[in-house]
């Protein structure tokens, strides 16, 4: 299926305000001021077309209507046309910047001002606050030739309120830098060099998945003495000392110079080669391919956009050959391509271009080599090699390899790296939702982490190309081709003119359908082609998030319940006097602090800085007897050095304190991350590693139920590393009561919306059966049994070949002919979840339901959450008479709920349940499930009746609520 996306017309605009909006008495206040969105609607005559960022809610993507461009005025005045197009997108975003988050206090610096050939501009500019600049905060203006504003881009960080005064030094921190590079890659501090530190400010959520807040940073770019493979990026807390952040910027994998480095580490080596000895003198393989392939590299990026090397400006392609002894590698060092003979990488003209176009991105958008940015900085490299392999008339280009990267290399042993064509060959995600998708967290010092997943996610644009150029059926879409050129000419647009350092999936997706628009009439390049592009991005869900719980909550009751009694509860506003802050060993880490809170300004925070061998505790100065049924809950973020060395326990005294035991048998959710290795604790179960911003911890207390408890929170470090450390808030410890609401029959009429002619509707999520199930965000359960769940089956189906049936799954339900009776006492739940409505206006859950149960008994429902407890929405009961028939949720109007439009975290569930009495054939079965959100405006719904199944209205508990007997 094919959709589009657009904005809602000016004149919608104005009849919901003249209808909305009464005019007011000659004497009364005037009327407040119009949303942002509706004044630019209102200055240019059309809406624009926005995308919000899921993290922040705020507009990351916003194309203002072809013929309806934003002007600005007194431009006349400027003499330059760089000038000009400066001053016109510095209006427009003193107007509309806090669409995009920019505040009172922020400031905007030029990364740069590029007019091109189009005679479009492209204006770059970088968030600062209070005159210190803003990690990936950046925002890119596109203008036309007359410089009137037709796109932005990028992303802002939103409300910052931070000290921009330092407490750790630069030379402290360069050093801090050194130390943990050298940490990290087993060598001695010696060997590495510091460069100057600069003051910048972090947010996790630019740059990659979870949360946490805003610090103030010393960035320090960390290398070798020598020119090795390292380029490590350290960002050092300016005020505690830990480090926030680093990872290695070396990418790994006309006037040329080529070197022989003679298996020696000393760069660039022994010059063999150079435009007056093109064939190299002592005739090396190695030597002549780099040397060859660097002159195909540039006169493919010359010839087809007229770019002058990889600066733009003539640079030199300085190769060197023969890096070190068996080294199994090859990359872009900043300055240089090197190349090891493990593997014989300079025989590849796709991995020559690859390594060549790193260079490209570094002196473009400077795409960050981390997470999501990572992945689009590597892809870029694998489209650009790929598409200069296929057009150089070199190395092996038959049918079998066309879209393989590598395949030259390392004849008769591993071959090909990368399959664009078919990703998941070799376990790289085809989709953002693909099971291969690497959303693992971990270390720079673990090769697994890899980045977070940079030469894995690549795949997911890699798979995209593929789709444009040579066109295909994938994931519901089908891609009419539009070539090599065309495809190339986009990419390149894209990448070049509207990605920032921290762009994700969803600003390429923008930019891809920007850069199409902005093309037509060039290389060929026509609206249908703009129509491939979107279909090829909608087939990879570029526009979708691909890292679901990786910030998890713990419940505060189980489901249907709710706090009864308070015990202990401190959110830390009002003072530490509730803490005794004491050190075992070495001195205490913790205070209550600023800077780092959960809610309010407040924490307890254990810090991991200074380096050295220390057992602390933030302890309660009093003890509560626990009633039972009681829990300990808390909010809570931590960042400690490497996966281990460091780490916080949980513990326990029943004798006000005098001794201690820990608490690790009483975890409920969100437990211990792994075992500390060093350090005091060496060997226990703890927190350690990195949470990614603040989750929650629940721990069961029942077994104490009568004594007198207080709990303590110990950190222990040692002498190596440094990092953020572990911060506690909203302490709770409390019980719940109340039963799970009944399945609550209100016998309305049936009521459902279908919709036609709808616009700006974004896909959330789509599940037709045809694939792995539980798919990636779905769980199923029977709680408190498993016997029976739903599952994949090819019993019955609205299209395809398989769908959901309630009773296919578990111990039991998996041996069931297609056509059984249901049981009595079902409670079977698939959930999909959590998933974010930010930036939405409407959203609703559709899908095809089967159904046959005894009417006013038994049923299926589809129900909405906003805490993955709690569920309420529509039950189905009857028959829908033989046939499917669609279901739709709501979701800006979900019982007892409302509406959840708007909302970072929402669950949606298919539930199905029957009483103890009659049981008949089947029960409910379902397909084409498809959750949909609209971010601008969309059509009315029209409500009609479409069959004639019982609807109710029902809350539920949660799925870990015990099972109806049976």
């Amino acid at each position: 299926m094919k959709r589009q996306t657009r904005g809602w017309s000016a004149l919608c605009v104005l009849a919901l305000f003249a209808a909305l909006w009464p005019a007011a008495p000659a004497a009364s206040a005037p009327p407040p001021p119009l949303d942002p969105l509706v004044q630019l609607t209102l200055a240019t005559g059309a809406a624009p077309q926005v995308s919000y960022r899921p993290a922040s809610g705020r507009v990351g993507f916003l194309s203002l209507a072809a013929g309806h461009p934003w002007q600005a005025a007194g431009l006349e005045a400027q003499a330059e046309a760089s000038a000009r197009a400066e001053s016109a997108a510095r209006q427009f975003l003193s107007q509309y910047g806090a669409l995009f988050g920019l505040g009172a206090q922020d400031g905007l610096s030029v990364l740069r001002n590029a007019r091109r050939d189009t005679g479009r501009s492209y204006v770059r500019f970088q968030q600062t606050y209070q005159g210190v600049p803003v990690l990936g905060g950046e925002l890119i203006v596109q203008l036309d030739a007359a410089q009137a504003v037709e796109v932005v881009i990028g992303e802002a960080l939103p409300n910052l309120s931070l000290s921009v005064s330092p407490a750790v030094s630069a030379a402290a921190a360069a050093q801090t830098a050194l130390a943990e590079t050298a940490r990290a890659y087993g060598v001695e501090a010696a060997a590495l060099q510091a460069g100057a530190a600069a003051l910048w400010i972090y947010q996790p959520s630019l740059t990659e998945p979870g949360g946490g807040p805003a610090r103030l940073v010393w960035r320090v770019e960390v290398t070798p003495l020598g020119l090795g493979p390292m380029r490590e990026l350290v960002l050092v807390d300016a005020q505690r000392g830990g480090v926030a952040l680093q990872f290695n910027q070396t990418d790994t994998a006309l006037s040329r110079m080529t070197y022989d480095g003679n298996n020696l580490t000393v760069l660039p080596g022994t010059l063999r080669c150079n435009e007056a000895n093109p064939t190299c003198e002592d005739d090396d393989s190695h030597e002549v391919a780099a040397h060859k392939y660097a002159g195909d590299t540039y006169n493919f990026y010359f010839n087809r956009f007229g770019r002058d090397s990889i600066d733009g400006a003539g640079m030199t392609l300085i190769s060197t050959v023969h890096y070190d002894s068996g080294y199994f590698n090859a990359f872009w060092n900043g300055s240089q391509m090197v190349y090891g003979d493990a593997q014989d990488y300079p025989l590849g003209d796709d991995v020559v271009a690859h390594e060549l176009t790193h260079g490209v991105t570094q002196y473009e958008s400077n795409l960050f080599y981390y997470y999501q940015s990572g992945a689009i900085n590597e892809a870029l490299s694998d489209v650009f090699g790929e598409l200069l392999d296929l057009t150089n008339g070199a190395g092996t280009d038959t049918a079998g390899v066309r879209w393989k990267m590598g395949e030259d290399i390392a004849p008769g042993a591993t071959g090909a790296i990368r399959d664009m064509q078919d990703p998941p060959v070799f376990s790289h995600p085809d989709k953002m939702t693909s099971i291969y998708y690497k959303s693992v967290s971990g270390d720079v010092s673990n090769p697994a982490f890899d980045n977070g997943g940079v030469h894995t996610n690549s795949g997911v644009l890699n798979k995209a190309v593929y789709l444009l150029v040579d066109g295909d059926s994938f994931n519901g879409y089908t891609v009419a081709g539009i070539g090599l050129t065309k495809t190339a000419r986009i990419v390149y647009s894209a990448a070049i003119n509207l990605l920032t350092s921290g762009s994700d999936y969803l600003d390429l997706y923008n930019a891809l359908d920007s850069a199409c628009t902005t093309l037509i009439g060039t290389d060929g390049i026509a609206a249908p082609d703009c129509q491939e592009v979107r279909d090829a991005g909608n087939a990879t869900e570029m526009n979708l998030q691909p890292v679901t719980n990786f910030n998890p909550e713990a419940p505060v009751c189980p489901g249907g319940e709710s706090v009864s009694t308070t015990v202990f509860s401190d959110t830390l506003e009002g003072g530490a006097g509730n803490w005794t802050f004491s050190a075992l060993t070495g001195s205490s880490r913790w205070s209550r602090d600023t800077g780092y809170a959960h809610g309010g300004v407040y924490a307890l925070l254990g810090n991991d800085y200074p380096p050295g061998t220390s057992d602390s505790v933030a302890a309660m100065d009093t003890s509560y007897v626990l009633p039972a049924g009681a829990y300990l809950r808390f909010a809570h973020a931590y960042g400690f050095n490497g996966a281990g060395p460091d780490g916080g326990v949980v513990e326990y005294s029943l004798n006000n304190g005098a001794s201690w035991a820990s608490a690790a048998s009483y975890l409920l959710d969100n437990g211990y991350s792994g075992v500390i290795n060093a350090g005091p604790l060496a060997g226990n179960a703890g927190f350690v590693g990195d949470s990614h911003g603040y989750i929650s911890t629940r721990l069961q207390l029942a077994a104490l139920a009568g004594q007198s408890a207080r709990f303590r929170f110990r950190l222990s470090t040692n002498s190596s590393g440094v990092d953020v450390g572990w911060a506690v808030d909203d302490v709770q410890i409390y019980t719940c009561t109340g039963a799970a609401p009944p399945f609550t029959r209100l016998g309305l009429p049936l009521a459902l919306r279908s919709y036609g002619g709808v616009v700006n509707w974004e896909t959330v999520m789509s599940e037709g059966f045809e694939g792995a199930w539980p798919s990636a965000g779905w769980s199923v359960t029977d709680p408190g049994y498993e016997e029976y769940y739903w599952a994949k089956r090819n019993c019955r189906a609205a299209s395809g070949s398989y769908g959901a049936w309630a009773m296919g799954g578990g111990s039991i339900g998996e041996g069931l002919s297609c056509y059984a009776n249901y049981i009595n006492g079902a409670y079977a739940w698939m959930i999909y979840g959590p998933f974010s409505l930010a930036g939405a206006t409407q959203a609703e859950l559709q899908l095809q339901l089967w159904l046959n149960s005894q009417v006013g008994a038994d049923g299926a429902c589809l129900m909405a959450s906003t805490d993955g407890i709690n569920f309420s929405g529509n039950c189905y009961s009857g028959s829908s008479g033989g046939g499917f028939a669609a279901k739709t949720l709501d979701l800006t109007d979900v019982y007892t709920l409302g509406n959840l439009t708007g909302l970072g975290s929402v669950w949606v569930a298919v539930l199905f349940q029957s009483n103890a009495s009659v049981i008949m054939a089947e029960g409910a079965h379902v397909d084409d499930v498809l959750l949909r959100k609209c971010v601008g405006g969309c059509a009315a719904a029209a409500l009609s009746v479409t069959d004639g199944l019982t609807r109710t209205l029902a809350s539920f508990s949660a799925p870990d609520a015990p099972a109806a007997q049976r």
